[in-house]
């Protein structure tokens, strides 16, 4: 089984970890039943709630979907403003259509 993992900068927990941990409690999942509906050892699920790696963009996705919780939500700050500043940049190549 492949580790779905991606290194993370700081070992504070992200607030897509933290979301994930009130899901699992809320909803009586351990840390071993949800690394085996995503495909990943329970080492990983255990090294996201520690803040000590992410996951992959694809269990990112398949957490949203069961958890709700926003992929997005596994960002680091400087990785928001990059994705807000790209936006902007974006935005301003596409002139504003009008209805």
């Amino acid at each position: 089984m492949a580790e779905e993992t991606t290194p993370k900068a700081t070992s504070s927990p992200s607030r897509g970890a933290k979301q994930l941990a009130l899901w699992m409690r809320d909803q009586g999942v351990s840390q071993r039943s949800l690394a085996k509906a995503l495909g990943v050892s329970n080492g990983a699920i255990s090294l996201w709630l520690a803040g000590k790696r992410r996951p992959d963009a694809a269990s990112r996705q398949m957490v949203a979907d069961v958890a709700s919780i926003d992929p997005a939500e596994w960002l680091t700050d400087d990785e928001r403003k990059a994705v807000g500043e790209a936006s902007q940049r974006l935005n301003n190549l596409v002139p504003m259509r009008r209805a």
